[in-house]
């Protein structure tokens, strides 16, 4: 259980930033952080948020949050202290360039088998707000880079 919970973690962060927990140049480089649990929430994520990821990023299994905490946890039961992002903050952050999408093509092909149109798709990736193939796009691109290199 507790590695499950630290494995949704692991989603919870990728779904709301676009980017995974632990990320570096190669994979040593990631797994030093792993490691040492080192990582960085971004400071718009509301706080109650980022202290249920680090919960659950706990390195010590036994320390680490539970499902019934979980449920206890005052971001899960709807408390926020911090206000949500605006839209327009959203449009800034989730940028994604030509050449960023043309260097990626076999993450566009996976992005494709999970059913996107090829127009569809680009004009979701070039849309200035957030939204689903974005998300998509920025978390199997660096897991691509991650099992990679």
């Amino acid at each position: 259980m507790a590695s499950d919970i630290w494995s949704v973690g692991i989603i919870l962060f990728a779904m709301v930033t676009a980017t995974l927990p632990f990320d570096g140049p190669n994979s040593l480089a990631v797994l030093k952080k792993i490691v040492r649990g080192e990582f960085n929430t971004p400071p718009q994520i509301p706080k109650e948020l980022q202290d249920l990821i680090s919960l659950m990023l706990t390195l010590d299994p036994k320390e680490r949050i539970t499902i019934p905490q979980i449920k206890q946890h005052p971001w899960y039961l709807g408390v926020e202290d911090t206000p949500r992002q605006t839209e327009d903050s959203l449009e800034t952050s989730y940028s994604i360039s030509i050449p960023e999408i043309d260097s990626n093509s076999d993450v566009i092909s996976n992005l494709r088998l999970l059913g996107w149109e090829q127009s569809e798709l680009m004009n979701e990736l070039l849309d200035k707000k957030m939204n689903m193939a974005k998300a998509f796009f920025q978390v199997t691109r660096r897991a691509k880079k991650f099992t990679c290199g």
